[in-house]
């Protein structure tokens, strides 16, 4: 949903802004960026994320993600590195449902 208020959305507070919210604070190193729920020895989650990150913000913390993306584990499911699978001939049964809010069925498809 493009220029979707993030303060006003009804997902503003779903489980799926929350772990985004927390995930940009470890992006960006600071940790009041992240959901109430966000704890690290750096600092406590302040939401600030709602106040300090407009598109240009979110773009950045996007960019560090990507570049992150070993210190993470690689937790970024643009490449799932399944050709060893594919190289064997194995397969993959998948379901998506579709009415899930946090991962649209064009997103599995992609994976």
């Amino acid at each position: 949903m493009r220029d979707a208020d993030l303060k006003t959305t009804p997902a503003g507070g779903a489980p799926g802004i929350l772990l985004a919210a927390d995930q940009t604070a470890l992006e960006m190193h600071d940790p009041t960026l992240g959901s109430m729920f966000f704890n690290n020895a750096k600092g406590k989650g302040a939401n600030r994320w709602l106040e300090t990150l407009g598109y240009a913000g979110l773009a950045e913390a996007q960019a560090r993600g990507v570049a992150m993306q070993r210190k993470f584990g690689h937790i970024n499911t643009d490449n799932p590195g399944l050709s060893g699978l594919s190289a064997s001939g194995g397969k993959i049964v998948m379901y998506q449902g579709l009415a899930g809010e946090y991962i649209p069925a064009q997103g599995s498809i992609h994976y």
